[in-house]
């Protein structure tokens, strides 16, 4: 016998999954606000039918909840939660069984697939805080700057052979001091 899918009817119906292993904290918070305000939902949300939990948005309806009055609303078989000014995001249905669910909340929130920046994100990020600084701040785009693209003074010959020097490293699983 099939189980009952869950086809929500309200905001109140996308519930989030009660072991979603994923949390952000008040800065990052302020700035998934500020990119949700400024570029709609970039990610997506989507809502498994047979378990009735939300795989992924769960911190934009978050958000969204906080800041606007919601609807969820169809539009030719689609669902999309729809803001008290008008802007819709849509609701992806899927239908998966409980392992796939959590293997895609994983995927979608996981660093170790989101690629990296390159060089090229130095003069973006220049250009950016420059045209649109009122998202600089919230967005942290200069500790984006600092996490990828380093700030290295160059050293004096003096300094050269204290940079040759290498300095024990300890293994964070076990403990072991080594040199690298």
């Amino acid at each position: 016998m099939a189980k009952k899918k869950h086809i929500p009817a309200t905001v109140a119906d996308l519930k989030p999954c009660p072991w979603n292993p994923r949390a952000i904290d008040g800065e990052a918070m302020q700035g998934l606000q500020a990119s949700v305000k400024a570029f709609g939902d970039i990610s997506g949300i989507v809502f498994n039918t047979r378990t009735g939990h939300l795989v992924a948005g769960h911190q934009r309806l978050t958000i969204l909840k906080q800041t606007h009055k919601l609807t969820l609303e169809g539009d030719n078989g689609t669902l999309a939660v729809v803001t008290d000014a008008g802007t819709r995001f849509p609701v992806r249905l899927v239908d998966w069984d409980d392992a796939t669910e959590k293997a895609a909340n994983v995927a979608a929130n996981s660093p170790h697939i989101a690629g990296r920046f390159t060089e090229g994100l130095a003069p973006i990020l220049a250009e950016l805080e420059t045209d649109l600084p009122e998202l600089s701040a919230s967005l942290r785009l200069g500790e984006l700057r600092a996490d990828v693209m380093p700030d290295f003074a160059p050293v004096g010959e003096d300094e050269q052979g204290r940079l040759d020097e290498k300095a024990k490293a300890t293994c964070p699983e076990c403990g072991h001091e080594f040199t690298p």
